[in-house]
This record gives C-alpha cells, structure tokens and sequence, in this order.
C-alpha cells in the first residue's frame, strides 16, 4: 500500500500535474483572500474560502487532478499489474486517494498562514478562521473521494472529468434546485418513484448485474409506494429533506460561522468513506470480470 501511495505522490511531482494544482489553488484562494481580505482590511478568511468565485475553480480543479487517477490504469491495462500484485484493490484504492489527499493539504498548510498575514488589520477570529479552513479542507476530501469513484467507472479521462464536474456542480445547486421543487406529498411521491428507478439502474451498469438492478429497483420502488400508502404525511417536503442531503456546500456553512458541527465532520468523512467503498467494488467487479 505505501509503495502505491509513493509511486502516486512521485508521479504528482515528476511532472507538472501536482505543481499547477496546488499553484493554480494557491492562486485562486491567494486572489479572492486579496480582494476581499487584504482590500477591504477583513480579518476573517472564511469570508474568501467561501466564495463562490473560490468554489467554482476548486470543482474545476478537483475533476481534473481525479480524473486520471484509476482511469488511465485501466486504460493503459497497467490495472492488470495492481490486481496480481500482493496488495488488495481496497489498499490500492485507499493509497491512491491518500495522495490526492495529500496533494491537497499541502497548499491547504499554506492557507492556515493567512490568518496571521490578517492580524495586522486587526483582531483575528483564529478560532472563526481555522474552523473555516477544515470545513474547506474536509469539503475537499469529499469532493476528491467522488472524482475517485467516478475514475474508476470509465477508462476515458475526459469523461471522468465531466461526470465529476456535473456532480460537484448539482451537489453544489442543490439547494437552489430545492427552491424549485413544489412541496406536495404526490410531488415527492412522484420523483422517489423515478429515482428509484434510477438508482436500480444505476445498479445495473456499475455491477453489469441484470437481476440485482431490477431487485434493487423494485425493492425501493415498493417500499416508496407502501411508505406512501401508510403514512403519506412522510412525503410533505419529503424530496426536499432527501435533497438537501446531497448538498455537501451547505455543510460548510457552519464551518465559515464559526461553529465546529461535529455531525458535519461525520457527514464528511461518510461521503469518503461511502465512494471510496464504492469505488472498491467497481474495480472488483472488472477484476472479476
């Protein structure tokens, strides 16, 4: 497992790839802490860390260091190699995403140096501040362990990358997408009866299992249909409180407040864990295969 780890890390830094984005982060971050800290004398960086002009570039970033990291192994059959090595997919899996990991702190280190160029505009909320960066830094975890997920279901880079993007981007709208949503009970009813659907598909390609599809599916569609058919009240902005879950923004709301919400800390570390593990099975599959 540390020799996959290293030999990521090394490709990282033999080539231009993990220079540009940790200098290309640096200068996204380092221009918005400029214009809004610097320029205006505030002396809290939460204010720039959540930005939308940072969020934006950082959902860029993140689809294109994630995008080769699994999908260039199996385009190049390198994969090969790693499934008869004496490692396990999951150690494998694990290492690769511990040195994007790793990739990321790095420039995030550099970050937690602003509070202190701060303090000569003033007095610096340092508990505000350092809240703020590990909400961004555990928002990036999450963000990198989907790009991992999403590489390991294709070999084409390109598509990995904007499958990744497309999901960042709709985790980020979600709210707004939320406000769009009528509130009725046969509304909510409506589209948990399509993502059901949805989600046994969903099944179906990741597994190439024809039955498990359609059992997954129809598993979750009869149970929305009896959940409804029982207490029908559950429903009433039933989709909007699912929705909302997928928002991984909004959590770091609490963050930038200055409030260290340890559910947000456990709902991070469980979208890391839930397609990291996601991940594991997809190459277990192809390994099979």
């Amino acid at each position: 497992m540390l020799a996959v780890y290293k030999k990521e890390m090394r490709s990282y830094f033999s080539s231009v790839i993990g220079y540009a984005f940790m200098a290309f982060l640096l200068l996204v971050i380092g221009i918005i802490f400029s214009w809004i800290n610097i320029r205006n004398k505030s002396p809290y960086i939460g204010y720039a860390l959540s930005n939308t002009n940072v969020m934006v570039p950082f959902m860029v970033l993140i689809p294109v260091i994630t995008m080769r990291i699994l999908a260039e192994e199996s385009k190049q059959r390198t994969d090969q190699l790693l499934y008869t090595s004496p490692v396990t997919v999951a150690q494998i899996v694990i290492a690769k995403y511990l040195a994007v990991a790793s990739l990321f702190t790095i420039p995030m280190l550099v970050v937690c140096l602003y509070p202190t160029v701060l303090a000569s505009y003033g007095t610096v909320p340092y508990a505000m501040s350092y809240s703020a960066i590990l909400g961004f830094w555990l928002l990036g975890l999450a963000y990198l362990a989907i790009g991992v997920f999403v590489s390991a279901t294709t070999e084409n880079q390109i598509i990995a990358a904007v499958v990744t993007f497309a999901l960042l981007l709709l985790s980020f709208l979600m709210t707004s997408i939320n406000q769009l949503i009528p509130a009725g009970k046969e509304t909510s009813l409506v589209i948990f009866i399509v993502l059901s659907l949805i989600l046994g598909a969903v099944y179906y390609i990741l597994t190439r299992h024809l039955l498990g599809g359609v059992v997954c599916g129809g598993l979750l569609l009869g149970a929305t249909i009896v959940t409804y058919l029982v207490k029908s009240s559950l429903f009433k902005n039933g989709i909007q409180k699912v929705l909302s879950s997928f928002s991984l923004y909004d959590r770091m709301e609490d963050f930038t407040n200055g409030i260290l919400d340890l559910s947000a800390i456990v709902y991070y570390l469980t979208v890391v864990v839930f397609f990291l593990i996601l991940a594991i099975q997809v190459i277990e599959k192809k390994k099979v295969s």
